[in-house]
């Protein structure tokens, strides 16, 4: 009798271990989840901030190309009005 016993005991024993483990794994599966979406989420949100500053970065190379352009052409103004207003002087 005593050896049904344990056998019994040792059955409920192993039972007891796969629903832990079996509980255990699905604890872990729904944590791994869980970190799946959050990684997911992090990876959108750096993709869409990625999108944003490129197009920042676009606009701050079109206006520094503005800007430089607008410098050139003062510069050039202003060396046309240099030798114009020397020619006037030897006109006078």
């Amino acid at each position: 009798m005593a050896a049904v016993e344990s056998v019994l005991a040792r059955a409920r024993a192993r039972a007891q271990a796969a629903e832990r483990d079996q509980k255990s794994m699905e604890t872990s599966a729904r944590a791994a989840e869980d970190q799946s979406r959050r990684a997911k989420a992090k990876l959108k949100k750096a993709k869409k901030e990625f999108k944003k500053a490129s197009k920042d970065a676009r606009k701050a190379r079109a206006a520094a190309d503005a800007a430089r352009k607008a410098f050139s052409k003062v510069r050039a103004r202003a060396k046309q009005g240099k030798k114009q207003g020397s020619n006037r002087g030897d006109l006078n």
